[in-house]
């Protein structure tokens, strides 16, 4: 009796050479759904990727407004103006540790986009696959990498061969996913050292050296130039002073914000790929 077999709804006469051809359309449906998959997880810890490389960018900006906030200080506090230094408060400790973080990230970026470059375009799937390894192998010598990461990348074959195509792909999916998690925990672990700068560069140093501006610090037509408000020159200062440490507040809670939504692109990822997590 000829087996049969319902595919898509119809029952059909499958000889051996049938159950064959059968056999490897079902698995070419596996190979394309997993595929997809992965395309889709490695797009999404992308978007969580360029989000930290944003948000650490932002933070080299606050470094730059701490050099400026900080000599503005010394320059409009001081008796003789003129003979101020006001160049020794860069943050350079700060700016390793950012050109760090952002190497890590680029690299593990790099290799999400190679990943879904491989699922989408078979035809430099063995170009993008080994970018990726390259990439991956690259975070791995950075100091953020943990020891299991490390044996993870080492692991890794370096070329994309036809007959363990499949079992070597998800085996740099889950080195992705790695990688994406330990970022994600670094992250997570290094925000409330980012939230206590941001704090401190512009409402523990900035905001409050201002306030303590005393009113001989004010020029007194400058400063009606710069209040127009029909008040005495102690209110005109006090109002200055307002002004500008409204505007320190408001760079501070943009910035909170941006690290915030850095956070919530690392959430949703271990949302939507639970294996992603540590």
């Amino acid at each position: 009796m000829t087996a049969r077999l319902r595919v898509a709804g119809l029952r059909v006469p499958v000889g051996c050479a049938g159950m064959l051809a059968v056999a490897l359309a079902v698995s070419g449906c596996a190979t394309g759904a997993a595929r997809m998959a992965d395309a889709r997880a490695a797009q999404d810890a992308q978007g969580a990727l360029d989000a930290a490389l944003s948000s650490y960018e932002t933070l080299r900006t606050v470094a730059a407004d701490h050099a400026y906030q900080q000599g503005y200080l010394r320059v409009v506090m001081s008796p003789e103006p003129d003979a101020v230094d006001f160049t020794a408060v860069a943050d350079a400790a700060m700016d390793d540790l950012l050109d760090a973080r952002s190497r890590a990230c680029r690299q593990v970026r790099e290799a999400a986009v190679q990943l879904r470059l491989l699922c989408e375009d078979r035809a430099a799937a063995a170009q993008s696959y080994a970018a990726a390894v390259e990439a991956m192998r690259g975070y791995s010598a950075d100091q953020a990498a943990t020891a299991e990461f490390r044996k993870l990348a080492a692991a890794l074959p370096g070329d994309l061969t036809a007959a363990r195509q499949a079992r070597r792909i998800e085996r740099l999916r889950v080195a992705l996913d790695r990688a994406a998690a330990e970022l994600a925990a670094l992250w997570e672990q290094e925000r409330p050292t980012w939230e206590s700068y941001v704090e401190t560069v512009y409402i523990n140093q900035y905001a409050a050296g201002l306030l303590s501006l005393r009113l001989a610090n004010f020029d007194e037509k400058e400063l009606a130039r710069q209040v127009n408000d029909p008040y005495r020159l102690p209110v005109k200062a006090g109002l200055f002073k307002l002004q500008r440490v409204r505007e320190a507040a408001q760079s501070a809670a943009k910035i909170r914000t941006k690290l915030r939504q850095t956070s919530e692109a690392f959430e949703r990822v271990a949302a939507t790929h639970p294996d992603n997590r540590e």
